[in-house]
């Protein structure tokens, strides 16, 4: 939907600012869910071995001299030491929530140009103005935004054009 920059109208311009934020706002809700599901992937595990590592130790020590207790002992609590170091350096909760909040962000600038374009007594002034705080909005929060993958991009707006097609 690229349009000759010369010849774009205003309203072509937000049009295309309109359908940028829309898939936009939707491939960082799309991220923030994956990362969510990641974190729940991986904290389980970290919470049930945490439970089975303490559960090893007392295991160990009332079967005193048990060899398989203690190697069963120790591989469970170097896993549950991995798993907990990934999550902590993964940041799986945090990205969810940058995510999530740059989907509502980018929401927030589609309603702001769905009610500019609700309008009718707008001036060409008005739209001027208008044009330029939301060019300054999309700037500021591209360079807040968290990274998407063009995987994970590709991916989100596959999915979202498919459901939109239903």
């Amino acid at each position: 939907m690229a349009t000759e920059l010369s010849s774009i109208t205003p309203e072509q311009l937000q049009a295309e600012w309109l359908s940028h934020c829309i898939e936009l706002q939707y491939v960082h809700y799309t991220a923030g869910n994956i990362y969510a599901r990641l974190n729940f992937l991986l904290g389980g595990p970290v919470v049930v071995l945490s439970a089975a590592a303490g559960t090893s130790t007392f295991v160990y020590l009332e079967s005193g001299t048990n060899q398989v207790a203690l190697i069963v002992t120790g591989i469970v609590s170097m896993s549950v030491a991995v798993l907990a170091g990934l999550q902590t350096f993964l940041r799986f909760s945090e990205r969810a929530e940058q995510h999530r909040t740059v989907g509502a962000r980018y929401g927030a600038i589609k309603r702001k140009i769905e009610q500019m374009s609700a309008r009718k007594d707008v001036t060409e002034v008005d739209t001027d103005q208008f044009i330029d705080s939301i060019r300054k909005e999309l700037d500021a929060l591209a360079q807040d935004a968290p990274g998407v993958s063009g995987s994970m991009f590709r991916r989100a707006i596959s999915h979202m054009r498919v459901t939109e097609s239903r």
